[in-house]
């Protein structure tokens, strides 16, 4: 449908990303949007990119089958996507770019968020690089329900 917006969620499959989900699913209602989520696996040098047998692989899938059980329990259907990669910060780009996103939304449940560096290294990348608004979620604690 043309002119309708999408939203973009990267995914770990923390409990904020899960709470992050929630929100995104409503904000999705709300403004009549599509979500894309987007696990990024982090492949080790040791391996190719696109091997079947990376650690984490397995975690990864059952993650995103997570996720889109809460979707479907708020009522949206969303498309969920793992993509394997060296750098997590050029593979949401890199999808938010393909998706056409009007919204980037990711989490940071960094327990410890020094003055001097205030944000990690890969939402620092995507706010350089997303060709979109990014949204960053920092929960209260790990285990905060939003």
């Amino acid at each position: 449908m043309e002119g309708e917006r999408h939203i973009l969620l990267a995914y770990k499959g923390s409990a904020a990303d899960q709470a992050a989900l929630r929100i995104v699913c409503r904000l999705a209602k709300s403004i009549r949007a599509r979500i894309t989520l987007v696990h990024v696996l982090e492949v080790p040098l040791s391996y190719e990119v696109d091997a079947l047998d990376i650690p984490g692989l397995d975690d990864a899938e059952q993650r995103l089958e997570e996720a889109e059980k809460i979707a479907r329990k708020l009522g949206i259907d969303l498309h969920a996507d793992m993509i394997q990669s060296r750098e997590a910060g050029m593979a949401i780009v890199g999808e938010a770019e393909e998706i056409a996103a009007d919204l980037l939304v990711v989490t940071d449940s960094r327990r410890h968020r020094p003055l001097e560096r205030p944000i990690g290294s890969t939402i620092r990348y995507l706010f350089q690089r997303a060709p979109c608004p990014v949204w960053t979620i920092y929960p209260s604690d790990e285990k905060a329900a939003f």
